[in-house]
């Protein structure tokens, strides 16, 4: 899953890739993500399924 964002940093635009695979290299791999909620507070979350 690609995602693109503003930069906190340098206020840039930037491009990532969000992981979610249960066999990656021989190994689970799920990215986690911190996201904007809609009353204004951040969240932290584990990728368990992307489609």
């Amino acid at each position: 899953l690609y995602v693109s964002y503003q930069s906190k940093v340098d206020w840039k635009l930037a491009r990532d890739i969000l992981r979610c695979n249960p066999c990656f290299h021989t190994r689970p791999r799920y990215d986690s993500v911190i996201y904007e909620a809609l009353d204004d507070d951040l969240v932290m979350g584990q990728l368990q399924l992307v489609f």
